[in-house]
């Protein structure tokens, strides 16, 4: 929107991560004005104006539809995620991996191992855990 400032942007954040889990489709919209309308002189938002921030709440968006409604698609969704990473890089630049990890699932698998939470033991490569096997 215009004159939205950070705290806005970090305020929807957080209610998005509140919201994680609840049964709703997440869909993030881009501003555009309209013809009668008081904002209509205001500029229109499009992806090549977005700052980090309004890229990180497209992918939760995005993530979040994928673990709420369609889980069984993860794998399809990584999959595609990484295969179209170059021609989204070429298009709006190195901002866009972060997008990327997160929407694919990927950021969270790595958080999780760097952060030494254990990983479920079908998943798991053998001796992935050794930090927490120690103690």
């Amino acid at each position: 929107m215009p004159g939205e400032q950070e705290e806005d942007i970090l305020a929807t954040i957080t209610l998005l991560d509140r919201l994680k889990g609840a049964k709703i489709l997440y869909v993030p919209l881009l501003f555009t004005s309209e013809e009668e309308c008081i904002l209509k002189r205001q500029k229109h938002k499009d992806l090549k104006n977005l700052d980090d921030l309004h890229w990180d709440i497209l992918a939760r968006c995005g993530r979040y539809d994928i673990d709420t409604w369609k889980q069984e698609i993860n794998k399809i969704v990584m999959a595609g995620s990484l295969l179209s990473y170059p021609y989204y890089r070429w298009k709006h630049g190195k901002k866009i991996f972060k997008v990327i990890m997160k929407f694919s699932g990927l950021e969270e698998t790595f958080v999780n191992r760097k952060v030494g939470i254990e990983c479920q033991p079908q998943y798991c490569v053998p001796g992935s855990n050794i930090e927490l096997e120690e103690k």
